[in-house]
This record gives C-alpha cells, structure tokens and sequence, in this order.
C-alpha cells in the first residue's frame, strides 16, 4: 500500500536524521520533517504524471510520530536503567 510506504519511508527519514542530529533532535526536527513532506506533495501537484494527495503527507506525518513516540519511550527506558 502506497501509505503504508509512506509512513514506514518517514519513520526511517525520523530515525536516521535522529541519529545524525542526537541530543539536538526535537520538535524543530519533526517540523523539518513534516515540510520535508508537504514539499514533495507540492512539487509533485507540478508534474503531470504525478499528483498532490493531502492523504500521503498524512501518511508521512503517521510515520514520523511513530518514530516519535518510539524515541520517546526507548529514552524513558533508558534513564530506567
């Protein structure tokens, strides 16, 4: 499924620019993130074989706060430990 594609491509983006910016990542990562995305709806509405699908940045959205919420809880168990 194409959304699913989406979500899982922006959980992966979340994670590898997570690790590149370590303690610095944060809202205005996610922020970043998320124009990442709509920008590429936004160019892709230009093109004629391609279209704009609020439906994907959705999608893209999903992935990123999945990842979220997965840095989140991996950081709480580790100050566990």
């Amino acid at each position: 499924n194409d959304k699913v594609a989406h979500a899982v491509t922006f959980s992966v983006l979340a994670f590898l620019y997570s690790h590149t910016l370590g303690k610095k990542y944060g809202f205005q990562a996610i922020v970043l993130l998320a124009g990442f995305g709509i920008l590429i709806e936004l160019i892709q509405y230009f093109l004629p074989w391609r279209s704009f699908s609020w439906l994907d940045w959705v999608a893209d959205l999903v992935g990123i706060f999945v990842y979220e919420i997965i840095h989140r809880v991996k950081r709480v168990l580790l100050k566990k430990q």
